[in-house]
């Protein structure tokens, strides 16, 4: 075997399997940009003792040859492709398939095969299943939303969170086996962690209409498509690029061609590509061999294109939708040629050139709108200039700082330098929630990212509630040392009410500690809590509650908790 598979995907695997066998037979897996999903593609038939055909459905021309390249590095030899002009013969093993080409109701494409002789039908970006091209083909192999054929399996594999649209994946998938996302997957050392910049400019998008989630692409590309704003991302470039090789996220192809001649003017071999470019494949061959520094694209790039010299993305299309950036800077989280982990290829000295990549967030003026950041990803505040720091290291600190003061809230820091300072100005007595956790739930959540909330007890364990890929909630922690994990959720009322009663039934000292409103709050503090207030040397400011008192004695507990086992 060509490759050996990564601990991870074998227990993708051997979760795809045990699921297979419970008798779920339409899986989602989601694993991050560049933690080598068509590698665990074309390890699951032999993994999975598949006895018959496999079809594998992609969108794209690039993504239909990487993937005949990555089964045949793997062993297996009798590949096709059935897109466009290609046809795949009745001897192929695997037959990789375009969506437009077999997705037409009736077609004759798709209507010459045998859809007995398919086993396991397999979706790459499967957050795209949902698309009616997606259901014809999956009614017609018997893997559609009546009901799965016989011993038939759908495994539909994406890096994103979620759909722009709203839409969610229920439609085609019935549960998510395996997951590991974007900080996982740079925690464990299977990414490249990105340090970021943000770049604020003076364009104003509250005038940009929104079309199915995202900003409408014609009026976002008369608005940040100016001389000036180009202008300004090319020379911060300059400045913090590091010569990197970059991609750069445009609006639309008359952006990427400004952008692109605006980084030439300053002397920087750059080149515009998209979908129906001519030379598209000449550029992006160019941009690989180091011939050009800079790509500029509009939706090219976005999935499916791998470069592990990519060190480098430029987020100049603002957005809405986390899916879309996290693909984007998925380009450039793949870790350089030859470099398995890197966190074991540091320890053990191999020469690493690429021990980050930068992310660009070009942060234009919003009132109205809510767009995705670098930073929003990782739970920390849209707005967060990260300064070129490690975003992974900068979440974990403002964790801590979260932590210790439950009741501050962290979306409102943008300076990560002033972290201290910004937690000393805030009045740590106020309670701020999110208008969904006043709503749904009686304890203090705090929300830490697009539908995902967190509780930290005085044990200093968290409790976390998170919307996932099926539109249905989890909720993931540990309470005096109990752990549970339930995935399957409807709502997220009811998400809270399972997390709260979790904390209720192993930890019922932290209840009146961990609630968001009590009768006692408003009570004056006892000489108890005073005395113990004192003694920890905590300052006691006039007028000090019952409920103020409990709340420092629990932020101090935690912080000399984890001073002491740290």
């Amino acid at each position: 075997m060509p490759f050996t598979l990564r601990p991870y995907q074998l227990e993708a695997l051997d979760a795809i399997k045990s699921a297979q066998k419970a008798g779920t037979k339409r899986q989602l897996v989601v694993l991050a940009t560049a933690l080598g999903k068509t590698v665990i593609m074309a390890a699951m038939r032999d993994h999975l003792s598949i006895n018959g055909r496999v079809m594998v459905v992609v969108h794209r021309d690039e993504l239909a040859q990487q993937t005949v390249d990555k089964f045949r590095r793997y062993g297996i030899k009798r590949v096709g492709i059935e897109m466009g002009a290609s046809e795949a013969s009745s001897a192929d093993e695997v037959v990789v398939a375009g969506v437009a080409t077999l997705g037409r109701s009736n077609t004759r494409r798709l209507l010459k095969y045998d859809p007995d002789e398919f086993k396991l039908i397999v979706v790459d970006e499967a957050h795209r299943g949902v698309a009616g091209s997606y259901q014809n083909i999956f009614d017609y192999f018997g893997v559609g939303t009546d009901k799965v054929l016989g011993d038939k399996l759908l495994v539909g594999l994406t890096a994103t969170p979620n759909r722009s649209d709203g839409q969610g994946l229920v439609k085609s998938f019935d549960k998510i086996t395996y997951e590991m996302g974007i900080k996982e997957g740079v925690d464990k050392g299977w990414l490249s962690p990105p340090r970021g910049f943000r770049v604020n400019t003076s364009v104003d998008l509250d005038d940009v209409h929104v079309r199915a989630g995202d900003f409408d692409i014609g009026e976002l590309g008369a608005a940040v498509n100016t001389a000036a704003r180009n202008d300004l991302i090319v020379r911060t470039w300059l400045e913090r690029g590091e010569d990197r090789q970059t991609i750069a996220f445009a609006v639309d192809v008359q952006h990427s061609k400004d952008l692109a001649q605006t980084f030439r003017k300053y002397g920087v071999g750059a080149e515009a590509v998209w979908g129906d470019d001519p030379q598209r494949s000449e550029k992006l061959a160019q941009h690989r061999k180091k011939g050009l520094r800079v790509i500029t694209n509009c939706a090219v790039c976005v999935e499916g294109y791998d470069d592990p010299s990519v060190a480098c993305v430029i987020m100049a299309r603002p957005t809405r939708s986390s899916l879309f950036f996290t693909q984007c800077i998925g380009r450039a989280t793949r870790l350089q040629e030859g470099i398995n982990n890197l966190k074991d290829a540091l320890v053990a000295g191999q020469p690493v050139w690429k021990r980050d990549c930068l992310v660009f967030d070009i942060a234009d003026t919003v009132g109205r709108h809510s767009l995705v950041s670098l930073p929003s990803l990782f739970g920390l505040g849209p707005k967060v200039n990260l300064q070129g720091r490690n975003v992974l290291e900068t979440a974990r600190a403002v964790e801590e700082a979260r932590t210790d003061h439950p009741n501050v809230d962290f979306s409102k820091l943008e300076d990560v330098t002033k972290l201290k300072a910004f937690v000393e100005e805030v009045n740590l007595y106020k309670v701020t929630f999110a208008p969904e956790v006043l709503e749904h739930a009686k304890m203090q959540w705090v929300k830490i990212g697009d539908a995902s909330y967190v509780l930290t007890l005085p044990s200093k364990e968290k409790v976390y509630v998170s919307q996932n890929f099926l539109d249905k909630w989890t909720v993931v922690g540990s309470v005096n040392k109990q752990p549970f994990d339930e995935r399957d959720i409807p709502t997220m009322a009811e998400a809270f009410s399972f997390a709260e009663k979790m904390i209720s039934v192993y930890g019922k000292e932290y209840v009146t500690l961990v609630r968001q409103k009590a009768t006692w709050h408003k009570d004056q503090a006892t000489e108890p809590q005073l005395g113990l207030l004192r003694k920890m040397r905590v300052p006691i400011p006039d007028g000090l509650t019952k409920g103020d008192a409990a709340k420092l004695i629990t932020k101090n507990i935690a912080y000399r908790f984890h001073k002491k086992s740290a």
